[in-house]
């Protein structure tokens, strides 16, 4: 695979983190551990919010007056799926979070279909609203690409395939949708303009988040190098002076019997 390398924030850089080939990178997986720990709590909170707002909704849909709306049927299928589809999701992220170092490549591999499954959701989602409410709204299918961080969990490249294909067929059906109902919308071309924009920061955010962590990792390793050269330092002075006290404290015992005993007066005055 070559030599591993570390990160800097530079764009050469960030080309190089866009298309790097997995495991080149330096403490890639020890930063991916890292990354995965700082962003579960987020999660969990976005899915248990999700969890709870869609069993309100589901709820809500079997009492009156709700009973009789149109497309309710849908509606409830919707709500449904989402919270059977996020409770799995919570599952896996915390069947990844007890074992990370040995269940993260599963978990590379399931996170671009949930990601898929999700946006794909968002856009069934906005084509029931925009038939039951009678205009069109991309804002849930937005919401739900910003809210959940599926960008830190998965390649660059598998991110931008993933992403660029959800948006794309949600562009499609926006405008599709737009000349069915004649009422008044964001413009394709807004819409398309955030979603770029939305990509384009998850990628640096993730990139960012990377580097920071490089840089965090280096600077422990250093203090622990620094910490382990004082303790070996420390050691060599403590030996070494050990090692030469022994030799002194015996040139002085001779000193002293030498100068106990009768001996001449150049003698003595070299003993002394």
């Amino acid at each position: 695979r070559g030599r591993r390398r570390k990160m800097s924030l530079s764009f050469r850089d960030f080309l190089e983190f866009m298309f790097h080939e997995k495991g080149v990178l330096k403490d890639e997986e020890k930063i991916d551990k890292f990354i995965y720990a700082s962003t579960f709590k987020i999660m969990y909170i976005v899915g248990i919010c999700s969890i709870i707002l869609m069993t309100t909704a589901l709820i809500a849909s079997l009492f009156p007056p709700h009973t009789t709306a149109p497309y309710l049927v849908r509606y409830r299928y919707i709500y449904s799926s989402f919270l059977v589809w996020t409770i799995l999701a919570l599952i896996l992220v915390t069947y990844v979070k007890r074992d990370f170092d040995s269940r993260n490549t599963l978990f590379s591999r399931i996170v671009p279909i949930l990601a898929f499954g999700t946006h794909a959701w968002a856009i069934v989602a906005m084509i029931i609203n925009a038939f039951a409410l009678g205009f069109v709204n991309p804002s849930l299918y937005i919401a739900v690409s910003l809210l959940v961080p599926f960008c830190m969990y998965m390649h660059p490249i598998a991110y931008i395939l993933v992403g660029g294909f959800t948006d794309a067929a949600m562009l499609c059906i926006y405008y599709n949708l737009k000349v069915l109902i004649p009422v008044p919308a964001p413009k394709t071309l807004v819409v398309a303009t955030i979603l770029f924009i939305r990509l384009a920061f998850a990628l640096l955010l993730h990139f960012l988040q990377y580097s920071i962590r490089v840089k965090s990792i280096t600077y422990e390793e250093q203090q622990k190098e620094i910490a382990d050269l004082n303790r070996a330092q420390n050691r060599f002075f403590s030996s070494m002076s050990h090692e030469i006290r022994t030799p002194i404290n015996t040139i002085i015992g001779l000193n002293e019997m030498i100068l106990r005993e009768k001996v001449s007066d150049e003698v003595a005055e070299d003993a002394a």
